[in-house]
């Protein structure tokens, strides 16, 4: 069994932002959690996203870089980020969901304007072999 805490973004929220690609095809469980430095002004919503296209149609480079994937669907409902916070993503009363999918990202759209200033740093507690 394999756990690890993966950053699926970690950027300065004054845009938005398309986290890359992660390879969940080995992945069963997932938790996540955003964090905004202290003090922003980073205003918008995440979400994670997910996408079951066929590995023949995707390229993961040996550095673990991943390019290709290009059906994305949105997975559970964006939660709203503004300023200094720390919540969970996706998940309000459940630590872990089950996960059956072959990639995920997470997208941030920016409602600032561009103005935000903080870090954004999207953790996903993950499980799988």
């Amino acid at each position: 069994m394999r756990h690890a805490v993966i950053r699926a973004i970690n950027e300065v929220g004054d845009g938005s932002i398309n986290g890359a690609a992660l390879d969940f095809r080995f992945i069963y469980r997932l938790s996540g959690q955003v964090v905004v430095g202290a003090g922003a002004a980073t205003a918008g919503s995440l979400k994670l996203q997910f996408s079951n296209d066929p590995i023949s149609m995707v390229n993961v480079a040996p550095s673990g870089i991943i390019t290709g994937v290009t059906n994305w669907t949105d997975f559970g409902t964006a939660v709203t980020v503004a300023g200094a916070a720390v919540q969970p993503i996706l998940f309000a009363t459940v630590p872990w969901t089950d996960v059956g999918v072959s990639w995920i990202r997470a997208v941030y759209t920016d409602t600032s304007g561009g103005t935000g200033a903080g870090l954004l740093t999207v953790n996903l507690n993950i499980q799988g072999f």
